[in-house]
């Protein structure tokens, strides 16, 4: 198999797990930013504007090599989980999702032409397949295993988008341990209905 088919289904697999990780640790997430959970939606929307927007860049990139754009994409999607990861509150995890959806459906594309480019002669579905497979690999693994592996003392909701696989910085205490804990779900309702009945009228 040709690593650069290896190097474009990892970049399916970031894709997908940042993508779809926030369906699952919503509750949690938004007790760390302190809103609600119907508030919390939009740190889903904003990923979905985002990759509506970004399809934009294949129209005005089409000039660029498929490998320049797809470096571009890699970079945003760098960029876009490190902010997931180090915001501080909602605002700032809205503006990371949509910078980390923007590059989203322009990598597929492009992906999916440079394997159909890379294939021998007769393989290009299956190169094709192998590239969408890290999406498949994302959805089975990497989205329902993040919240059990990730959502520990290791470090608060949010560091499943840190790029290097340690939690952010933000999270930390002086002891070594972040002040976040995991939230169950009764128990982040409860936390909310507590601190709006303690809320000064």
């Amino acid at each position: 198999m040709k690593k650069s088919l290896i190097a474009l289904a990892a970049g399916a697999f970031a894709l997908g797990a940042a993508e779809f990780v926030m369906m699952g640790i919503l509750p949690q997430t938004a007790h760390a930013m302190s809103v609600s959970i119907p508030q919390a939606g939009h740190f889903i929307s904003s990923y979905a504007i985002g990759v509506c927007v970004g399809t934009l860049m294949l129209v005005f990139g089409r000039k660029l090599p498929p490998k320049s754009l797809v470096l571009i994409f890699m970079v945003l999607i760098v960029v876009g989980n490190t902010f997931s990861a180090l915001s501080a509150n909602a605002g700032m995890l809205i503006v990371a999702r949509f910078i980390a959806g923007l590059p989203h459906g322009a990598f597929f594309g492009t992906a999916a032409y440079i394997a159909k480019l890379t294939a021998e002669p007769g393989k290009e579905a299956q190169a094709m397949a192998v590239t969408v497979t890290g999406q498949t690999v994302a959805n089975m693994l990497g989205v329902p295993g993040a919240p059990s592996c990730r959502n520990t003392c290791l470090g608060g909701p949010l560091s499943h988008f840190w790029p290097s696989g340690e939690p952010p910085p933000s999270s930390w205490s002086c002891g070594g341990c972040p002040t976040y804990q995991p939230c169950p779900i009764p128990a982040c309702a409860d936390s909310s209905a507590s601190s709006s009945a303690g809320a000064p009228g």
